[in-house]
């Protein structure tokens, strides 16, 4: 018979690495739905006053920040979830 790690089921991942790793998927889309368009809007404001064509490139970069954090949301969407590595 085999003999098992104590608090380790062969079918689950350890209890510190499931706890470790939430945060980081339960933050990513909020984040990634916020901070994308707020650079994008930021680095169109400034060059909007570098360049004097407010609020042109600041609508655009607004628009540009939107469509990648949707399109990064997309493809972590289409990902299989990740495997955890099972301890040896």
């Amino acid at each position: 018979m085999r003999s098992q790690k104590s608090g380790v089921s062969p079918r689950s991942e350890p209890r510190e690495s499931r706890w470790t790793r939430r945060p980081g998927e339960a933050t990513r889309v909020p984040l990634l739905m916020a901070v994308v368009p707020i650079v994008g809007l930021l680095v169109g404001w400034f060059l909007d006053r570098r360049l004097a064509t407010f609020p042109g490139l600041t609508i655009l970069l607004l628009i540009v920040g939107f469509i990648a954090a949707a399109r990064e949301l997309w493809i972590s969407a289409k990902q299989p979830p990740r495997k955890s590595q099972q301890p040896s």
